[in-house]
């Protein structure tokens, strides 16, 4: 399974969701969960109509830079990522990483779908279609890692952003304050 947290906002929504559903892989309701976190999105205008949704622009970056952690991320900022289609739609370039991140995050998608769960690309696959910029992130990031059985009080997510990294999930502890522990579904 697959659990995409795209922004701060759906994070306080669907948090929780993520955390008790990734307690279904502890009593084997799931044989597998992949948690993601979104940390660089683009906001659709549509989505976006008070115009918080992007980081803003500063000098060098006048579509605002991506790589600034804490602007605002919406809901659905992950969607031209997940479709590959930021340059269709006519989204500017906001810095040399835009498109080799939407390429990432469709090669993902891509694996997820071809084996049936496993959102890990095989290696073999990429080099043959000289995929080199997923390649190189996925060296620089490591694997995607699935939710472990074996520590169910610590589970982690992939913080999907260049460059991304696995990392504790951030709302154990708020989900626990709301009656919502990792226990939750667990014998």
């Amino acid at each position: 399974m697959y659990f995409p947290s795209s922004s701060r906002v759906t994070r306080t929504v669907y948090g929780c969701a993520d955390v008790l559903t990734s307690a279904g892989v502890y009593n084997g309701i799931f044989p597998s969960v992949y948690v993601v976190q979104w940390n660089r999105s683009y906001q659709d205008p549509g989505y976006n109509s008070y115009n918080v949704c992007l980081p803003y622009p500063v000098p060098g970056y006048p579509h605002g830079n991506p790589t600034q952690n804490e602007y605002f991320k919406c809901h659905a900022g992950d969607l031209s990522f997940n479709f590959g289609n930021t340059n269709r739609v006519g989204f500017p370039e906001r810095d040399e990483n835009d498109t080799p991140f939407a390429q990432l995050t469709v090669d993902y998608w891509s694996a997820f779908a071809r084996s049936g769960g496993d959102p890990n690309p095989d290696m073999g696959y990429l080099m043959s279609r000289g995929y080199w910029n997923t390649i190189n992130q996925i060296g620089v990031s490591g694997q995607w890692e699935p939710v472990d059985a074996e520590t169910p009080q610590s589970p982690r997510l992939l913080q999907m952003m260049w460059n991304s990294y696995m990392t504790d999930f951030v709302q154990v502890e708020q989900c626990a304050l709301v009656s919502q522990p990792l226990d939750y579904f667990v014998d």
